[in-house]
This record gives structure tokens, sequence and C-alpha cells, in this order.
């Protein structure tokens, strides 16, 4: 601090001066000591400044210093791993310059192998082309050989159907069928005089006219089957006393049915069935006997599977009866007379319609190596013993010729035996195995 000199003097100034110069140094020494504490505020400031940046400084140095270690570390990491990759990179280049000299080694394989590849693909393609020409020939072969084997099935077929056809034996003997036709004949023989004897007709009355329409009806039903004549025999004779004519008339009805249902192909259509039968005597006349006979048998098998329903052969042989009854003088009408006949006679001509669809299917199936004919006799014919055999004999002149006699009805079934003679044109041998029984007209 200054201290005043002792030899200062201070000057002799008027009050006035000295009063101004003592403001005048007031105002300096206070606008000093303001600089004064502004510097001082300011180096205090900056002393306040200085520290704080120090330590800024000291925590940026430490950080640092942390920064640097752990550069340092991942420096000597980084070394370290550098060192590993070199010695990696050498190991590598070991490993490729022996994959090098492989590869070299292999690239001679290779070429070699290519070389052989080509030859064998020249080989290839010779055997290539053999092969082509041998499968060709091969399809040739198999195609032959299915030609064969479809031509060897189609032959073997063939022959089995030849076989079939032309070996097949009789399941029925000559002997066989007239012993089932016999039968049916006394069947038949037996139902009619059992209805004659039950339905007892009475003497006409006079009130009784021929000219009755539901007389009329069934008489001309009558004369379809049996003819006019067995149909006056019927209307103009008195039969309360003897039932012969209408025993006869059951009996030759049921003749016709059977000898239709024995024939029949199938029971239906007659147009169609005169169609077979006309297409099976072109096969008859053309064919040898074995071929005509399966193609029968075959024929009728299938015809019937064909037929829609099984046919009512027992209405057919009632609804007769009633109209013969009614021709005959039976006091009823048509359709309470079909009731009482079914009702009493339906288990008789049950067995009557079975034996002749046995009979049908016996002669139409069972029998091949010849044709078997039932032999019924249409009503009016010219009576031929050599054929037929009169159910009253005594009605052929003395050397045996036929007599000029006429037939009145068939009363049992015949049979005849047709066979095509081998190598001819058509032509056939008929042999009688059994003469139908007939009633002559003389006879009444």
């Amino acid at each position: 601090m200054l201290q005043p000199s002792s030899s200062f003097q201070i000057p002799n100034w008027p009050s006035g001066h000295i009063a101004s110069v003592v403001g005048l140094s007031v105002v300096t020494f206070a606008g000093a000591s303001v600089f004064v504490l502004r510097k001082w505020w300011q180096a205090k400031t900056t002393l306040l400044l200085s520290q704080t940046e120090s330590a800024t400084l000291s925590q940026t140095l430490e950080r640092h210093k942390k920064e640097l270690e752990t550069l340092q570390s991942t420096v000597t990491a980084l070394r370290l791993e550098v060192q590993r990759k070199e010695d990696t990179l050498r190991a590598s280049q070991g490993e490729l310059g022996r994959a090098q000299r492989q590869t070299e080694t292999l690239e001679g394989e290779l070429r070699a192998s290519r070389n052989a590849n080509e030859d064998l693909n020249r080989r290839l393609k010779v055997q290539e082309a053999d092969n082509m020409a041998l499968r060709r020939r091969s399809e040739q072969l198999e195609d032959q050989y299915r030609q064969t084997s479809d031509l060897l099935a189609i032959r073997t077929t063939e022959l089995k159907a030849a076989h079939t056809f032309l070996n097949k034996a009789d399941d029925y003997s000559g002997a066989d069928i007239i012993s089932m036709l016999e039968a049916l004949n006394d069947e038949i023989l037996q139902t009619a005089a059992l209805v004659a004897d039950t339905f007892k007709i009475e003497r006409k009355e006079d009130s009784w006219s021929p000219e009755d329409p539901v007389l009329k009806a069934s008489s001309e039903r009558v004369s379809e089957i049996l003819g006019p004549n067995f149909v006056d025999l019927l209307v103009h004779t008195e039969h309360c006393d003897d039932p012969i004519i209408p025993q006869m008339a059951f009996q030759a009805g049921m003749c016709a049915y059977a000898d239709w249902m024995i024939s029949s192909w199938y029971f239906e259509n007659t147009r169609d069935e005169q169609l077979l039968s006309e297409i099976y005597n072109k096969v008859r006349k053309s064919e040898e006997q074995a071929v005509s006979g399966r193609w029968r048998a075959l024929t009728h098998i299938y015809a019937q599977r064909a037929t829609s329903d099984e046919p009512n052969f027992v209405s057919l042989f009632v609804e007769f009866f009633a109209h013969i009854l009614i021709t005959a003088g039976y006091k009823g009408d048509p359709a309470s007379l079909q009731e009482a006949v079914l009702n009493s006679f339906q288990a008789r001509l049950t067995d009557v319609a079975l034996s002749t669809r046995r009979l049908n299917q016996a002669i139409g199936e069972g029998v091949t190596s010849c044709d078997l004919e039932v032999s019924y006799i249409l009503p009016s014919s010219d009576f031929d013993p050599t054929c037929m055999e009169d159910a009253y004999a005594g009605h052929t002149d003395a050397d045996g010729a036929p007599s000029e006699e006429k037939t009145l009805c068939t009363t049992d079934l015949g049979l005849n035996r047709i066979e095509k003679l081998q190598g001819s044109d058509g032509q056939s041998k008929e042999t009688c195995l059994l003469k139908p029984k007939v009633v002559l007209l003389s006879s009444f």
C-alpha cells in the first residue's frame, strides 16, 4: 500500500477548490473501486471457470484414459485375431495347395474319364441302334404273338362252343319222353273222367235253344278247338245218362292245349312263335342235326327266359271246360262254372300243366341228337293207321290200308322222332315212336 510522504504538502487551495477536488477524488475513487471490483469479479469468475474446466478436463482425461485402455485391449484382441487369421490363412494356403494338386490330379482323371465316356457314348449309340432294331423286332413279334393269342382264344371259344354244340349228349332218351307222355295221357284221361262225373248234365228242356247267346259264344269257342262236328254232338245229344261225349271233349281239349304247350317256344305271341318255327325249319334244313339241335335248345332256353310272366295254363283248362259244359247243356253262367271247376280240380289241372311244362323243356332243351315232336291229329283229318291209332279200334281195311274215315278228336298224344340224314340236302327221316289215339267221326 502507498504511504503518504512526509514532505507532501497540501496545496493551499481555496476551499471551493478543495471541495471540488475532494468531490472529484471521491468520484474518482468510487469509479476506481468499481473498476477494481469488476476486475476482481472477472478474475474470480475466470478462476471459477478455470477450476470447472479443470475438473471437466480431468474427467475427460480420465474417460480418455479408459477409452485408451479399451482401445489397447481391442488392439491386443485384434492383434491376436490377426495372428489367428494369419495362422488360418497359412493353413488354408496349405490346404489350397493340396487342393490345387488334387484338382490337377482330378482334372487328369476327368480328361481320362471324358475320353472313356466319349468312347462309351459311341459304343452306346451303336448299342441303342441295335436295341432299337431289336425293339422293333420285339414289337413285331409281340404283335404277332398277340394276334396269335387272340386268334387262339377265339378258336378255343369256338371249339368249346362247337364241342358244346356237337358233342352234348341228350338229357333224355326216346323211352324217357314216351314214358312222360304216356303219364300225361293218363292224367288227362283221369281228370276228364272226374270232371264229367262231377258236373252232371240234365236233360235238355223244351225252352233250351242252341241260339242262346251264352250257348252260342261257348259253342263257337269249342268249335275253334274241337271242330264243328264235336259241337254238334255236344249240342244235339243228351248226356244225362252217359257223359262219354263231354268226357271226350274234356280229354280232347286238354290234348289240344297240351300239344300247344309242349311244342311252344315261349307261350306268348303267336306271330313270334311262328317266326321262330320258320327260322328253325330253315336252320334244320341247312345245318347238320347236331348244330340245328343245339340251336333249337339254346333258342328255347333263352326265349323262355325272356317271357314276362309265367303262363297260367290252369286258367286255360278251366275256361275251356266251362265252355264245353255250357255247350253240352249245363245250366249256369261261364264265370260261376269256371269258379266251380277251379275249386274242384285246381290240384289235378296244376299237375297236368306241370307235366306239359316238363315235356316242353325235355323235348325242347334236353334232346338235340334228333327232333321229337308231339303228334296231335286235328279234327276232320283223314284216319291213317300207320301213324295214328283208333281209340275204339276196328276201322281199317282187310289189307291194313287206311279206311275212308275222318277223325273226330285226339284223346291221347303221340310222339314222332325226326332226324336229318347226314350229308343230305334237307332230307330227314321220321319215325313214329308213339301213335296218338283218335276217335273217329263214325264212332257216333
